[in-house]
Protein backbone atom coordinates (compact mmCIF):
# COMPACT_ATOMS: atom_id res chain seq x y z
CA UNK A 1 0.00 0.00 0.00
CA UNK A 2 2.88 2.38 0.72
CA UNK A 3 4.33 1.88 -2.77
CA UNK A 4 0.94 2.58 -4.33
CA UNK A 5 0.44 5.71 -2.23
CA UNK A 6 3.93 6.95 -3.06
CA UNK A 7 3.37 6.20 -6.75
CA UNK A 8 0.13 8.19 -6.84
CA UNK A 9 1.71 11.12 -4.96
CA UNK A 10 4.64 11.24 -7.39
CA UNK A 11 2.33 10.94 -10.36
CA UNK A 12 0.21 13.87 -9.17
CA UNK A 13 3.33 16.03 -8.95
CA UNK A 14 4.83 14.80 -12.23
CA UNK A 15 1.89 15.62 -14.49
CA UNK A 16 1.90 19.39 -14.98
CA UNK A 17 -1.34 21.29 -15.42
CA UNK A 18 0.08 22.77 -18.62
CA UNK A 19 0.06 19.30 -20.17
CA UNK A 20 -3.73 19.11 -19.92
CA UNK A 21 -4.20 22.41 -21.80
CA UNK A 22 -1.32 22.05 -24.28
CA UNK A 23 -2.01 18.59 -25.68
CA UNK A 24 0.38 17.08 -28.21
CA UNK A 25 0.66 13.36 -29.06
CA UNK A 26 4.29 13.32 -27.91
CA UNK A 27 3.26 14.80 -24.55
CA UNK A 28 0.52 12.19 -24.17
CA UNK A 29 3.09 9.45 -24.67
CA UNK A 30 5.57 11.07 -22.26
CA UNK A 31 3.18 12.11 -19.48
CA UNK A 32 0.53 9.39 -19.68
CA UNK A 33 2.70 6.42 -20.59
CA UNK A 34 6.46 6.83 -20.20
CA UNK A 35 6.70 8.94 -17.02
CA UNK A 36 4.16 6.83 -15.10
CA UNK A 37 6.10 3.74 -16.18
CA UNK A 38 9.43 5.30 -15.12
CA UNK A 39 8.03 6.35 -11.73
CA UNK A 40 6.62 2.87 -11.10
CA UNK A 41 9.83 1.16 -12.17
CA UNK A 42 11.90 3.53 -10.05
CA UNK A 43 9.81 2.75 -6.96
CA UNK A 44 9.53 -0.99 -7.62
CA UNK A 45 12.95 -2.02 -8.96
CA UNK A 46 15.81 0.48 -9.08
CA UNK A 47 18.11 -1.97 -10.91
CA UNK A 48 15.63 -2.42 -13.77
CA UNK A 49 14.97 1.33 -13.80
CA UNK A 50 18.69 2.03 -14.25
CA UNK A 51 18.94 -0.59 -16.98
CA UNK A 52 15.99 0.96 -18.80
CA UNK A 53 17.24 4.56 -18.66
CA UNK A 54 20.71 3.45 -19.74
CA UNK A 55 19.30 1.86 -22.89
CA UNK A 56 19.96 -1.69 -21.76
CA UNK A 57 16.50 -3.20 -21.36
CA UNK A 58 13.25 -2.21 -23.00
CA UNK A 59 11.53 -5.50 -22.13
CA UNK A 60 9.93 -4.21 -18.91
CA UNK A 61 8.17 -1.45 -20.83
CA UNK A 62 6.94 -3.83 -23.52
CA UNK A 63 5.58 -6.25 -20.90
CA UNK A 64 3.74 -3.50 -19.02
CA UNK A 65 2.21 -1.96 -22.14
CA UNK A 66 1.05 -5.35 -23.40
CA UNK A 67 -0.87 -5.88 -20.15
CA UNK A 68 -3.20 -3.08 -21.20
CA UNK A 69 -4.18 -1.73 -24.56
CA UNK A 70 -1.01 -1.06 -26.57
CA UNK A 71 -2.99 0.53 -29.41
CA UNK A 72 -4.22 3.17 -26.97
CA UNK A 73 -1.04 3.65 -24.93
CA UNK A 74 1.34 3.71 -27.89
CA UNK A 75 -0.90 5.07 -30.63
CA UNK A 76 1.78 7.66 -31.44
CA UNK A 77 3.76 4.77 -32.96
CA UNK A 78 0.97 3.66 -35.32
CA UNK A 79 -0.93 4.74 -38.38
CA UNK A 80 -4.15 3.95 -36.51
CA UNK A 81 -6.28 3.51 -39.61
CA UNK A 82 -3.95 0.88 -41.09
CA UNK A 83 -1.97 -0.63 -38.18
CA UNK A 84 -2.48 -2.28 -34.82
CA UNK A 85 -0.34 -3.87 -32.11
CA UNK A 86 -3.13 -6.21 -31.05
CA UNK A 87 -2.56 -9.74 -32.32
CA UNK A 88 -6.25 -10.66 -32.23
CA UNK A 89 -7.35 -7.81 -34.48
CA UNK A 90 -9.98 -8.79 -37.01
CA UNK A 91 -10.58 -5.43 -38.62
CA UNK A 92 -8.08 -5.78 -41.47
CA UNK A 93 -5.36 -3.57 -40.04
CA UNK A 94 -1.75 -4.77 -40.31
CA UNK A 95 -0.38 -6.24 -37.09
CA UNK A 96 2.81 -4.43 -36.12
CA UNK A 97 5.40 -5.48 -33.55
CA UNK A 98 5.43 -3.16 -30.53
CA UNK A 99 9.14 -3.88 -30.04
CA UNK A 100 9.90 -3.01 -33.66
CA UNK A 101 8.10 0.35 -33.39
CA UNK A 102 9.21 1.28 -29.87
CA UNK A 103 12.86 0.30 -30.33
CA UNK A 104 13.90 3.36 -32.44
CA UNK A 105 12.19 5.74 -30.01
CA UNK A 106 13.77 3.96 -27.05
CA UNK A 107 17.21 4.01 -28.63
CA UNK A 108 16.90 7.70 -29.50
CA UNK A 109 15.94 8.60 -25.93
CA UNK A 110 17.93 6.17 -23.82
CA UNK A 111 20.67 4.40 -25.77
CA UNK A 112 23.90 6.10 -26.69
CA UNK A 113 23.58 5.87 -30.43
CA UNK A 114 24.10 8.35 -33.21
CA UNK A 115 20.39 8.91 -33.90
CA UNK A 116 19.58 12.20 -32.13
CA UNK A 117 16.14 12.84 -33.67
CA UNK A 118 13.43 10.61 -35.03
CA UNK A 119 10.00 11.41 -36.38
CA UNK A 120 7.15 9.57 -34.78
CA UNK A 121 3.69 10.27 -36.08
CA UNK A 122 3.66 14.06 -36.52
CA UNK A 123 6.12 14.69 -33.69
CA UNK A 124 9.86 14.81 -33.54
CA UNK A 125 11.41 12.84 -30.72
CA UNK A 126 14.69 14.37 -29.66
CA UNK A 127 17.42 12.65 -27.64
CA UNK A 128 17.45 15.79 -25.45
CA UNK A 129 13.93 14.88 -24.25
CA UNK A 130 15.62 12.26 -22.05
CA UNK A 131 16.92 15.03 -19.77
CA UNK A 132 13.40 16.39 -19.22
CA UNK A 133 12.04 12.93 -18.53
CA UNK A 134 14.79 12.10 -16.07
CA UNK A 135 14.54 15.54 -14.42
CA UNK A 136 10.92 14.69 -13.65
CA UNK A 137 12.03 11.46 -11.99
CA UNK A 138 14.88 13.26 -10.17
CA UNK A 139 12.30 15.68 -8.85
CA UNK A 140 10.45 12.71 -7.40
CA UNK A 141 13.62 11.61 -5.63
CA UNK A 142 14.17 15.09 -4.19
CA UNK A 143 10.61 15.05 -2.81
CA UNK A 144 11.35 11.66 -1.24
CA UNK A 145 14.56 12.99 0.32
CA UNK A 146 12.82 16.15 1.50
CA UNK A 147 10.15 14.06 3.23
CA UNK A 148 12.83 11.98 4.96
CA UNK A 149 14.61 15.14 6.05
CA UNK A 150 11.45 16.77 7.44
CA UNK A 151 10.47 13.60 9.32
CA UNK A 152 13.65 13.70 11.43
Amino acid sequence: MREITRYLQYLNVAIPEKYHTDFQPKNFFYFDVLIPFLIGLNIHDLKKYNEFINGENLNEFIEVVQLGKPDWYCHILLDRTKETFEKNSKDGRNIISLVERFQPLYECLFANNSERHINVSRDEIDANDKKSLLDTISFMKSIKNLKKFTEI
